[in-house]
């Protein structure tokens, strides 16, 4: 999962971050991450972003774009910065 080359998440991390996750998008834009992401200084933090469009068009564009903000939005947080 560390050489995953459809990482939304990764991203969102500070540079000297990495992660092993797996992405996953579906109908309705449903677009999902989950993994590990491990930074410089020996950080983990287990992350699992799930989002999906309010619109009823079931060919709407996965949110991959969002996968990022959300993770570079709640990580200062998990690390006590935020």
């Amino acid at each position: 999962m560390r050489a995953n080359t459809t990482s939304s998440m990764r991203a969102g991390l500070p540079a000297g971050w990495a992660t092993a996750d797996k992405t996953g998008a579906g109908d309705y834009a449903s677009t999902n991450d989950v993994g590990i992401a491990f930074g410089p200084n020996g950080e983990r933090f287990l992350l699992a972003i799930m989002t999906r469009t309010q619109s009823a068009d079931a060919n709407a564009p996965a949110l991959r774009d969002l996968i990022a903000e959300v993770t570079a939005a709640v990580l200062p947080t998990l690390r006590g910065q935020g």
